[in-house]
């Protein structure tokens, strides 16, 4: 699983958040935040997927912009 901002880079308790959840940091190098994620499993991926939309939803809290929004396979659309 990989993470890129397009943006200026978060403010670093983000990134200390990533790391606290397996994240490798090589935003210095190939700028990106980086966890494996071992084959076969669903369970790491949906936890991935959480950490990464309660940091993003934060990030974007922090800039005054809305929650992250989610679509299901359904077409719904849920906000976290």
């Amino acid at each position: 699983m990989q993470i890129r901002c397009d943006g200026p880079a978060p403010d670093a308790r983000y990134g200390a958040a990533l790391i606290k959840a397996g994240s490798t940091d090589r935003t210095a190098t190939v700028g990106i935040w980086m966890k494996q994620i071992p084959d076969g499993r669903w369970e790491p991926v949906a936890d991935g997927e959480r950490v990464f939309h309660q940091i993003a939803g934060c990030i974007r809290r922090d800039n005054r912009l809305g929650p992250v929004g989610i679509i299901e396979p359904s077409g719904k659309q849920l906000v976290t």
